[in-house]
């Protein structure tokens, strides 16, 4: 053997050459794995938004709604409600209700005198709305509904 030959090292023996740990391949899946982890989220978010904003149009779920004072979705509810059941005194009441808990006064008097003159619940509704009326400020538009009120023939309901 030569004394200033290297020692020699068999190929089998040496160590492949590393690459660097910046590599742009490695790199590149990153980022493409990160990117489709945001498309999922994204798509299930929109999901269970689109499930959690549905509008079902039912009274029930508009109470439950209102008992946990959710005003602006249980608007939409009942809305939707009333659309499919226009005129029904129940959900023109639960609907005034609603607007008055959003402070809406003017449009929960409105609601309230759309009730129909042949329900029992027209003198409530109508003293109700003089009351919306009188909180929004309307004394004159609270004294006309409080003087229909008082038109209202008498039966078996109460106030």
């Amino acid at each position: 053997m030569d004394s200033n030959a290297p020692e020699a090292a068999s190929l089998a023996d040496r160590e492949p050459p590393r690459r660097a740990s910046g590599d742009a391949a490695t790199h590149f899946r990153g980022w493409i794995a990160a990117a489709a982890i945001v498309v999922v989220a994204a798509a299930a978010a929109a999901v269970w938004y689109a499930l959690a904003m549905r509008v079902t149009g039912s009274l029930q779920a508009a109470e439950r709604l209102m008992a946990q004072k959710r005003w602006p979705r249980a608007e939409r509810e009942l809305r939707a409600y009333l659309a499919a059941h226009p005129g029904d005194s129940r959900g023109l009441m639960a609907l005034a209700r609603t607007l008055a808990g959003q402070e809406q006064f003017d449009a929960c008097a409105r609601e309230l005198e759309k009730v129909a003159g042949d329900a029992p619940e027209r003198a409530a509704a109508l003293l109700r709305a003089g009351q919306a009326w009188k909180r929004s400020y309307r004394r004159r538009d609270a004294e006309r509904v409080w003087l229909d009120c008082l038109r209202v023939p008498q039966g078996d309901f109460e106030l």
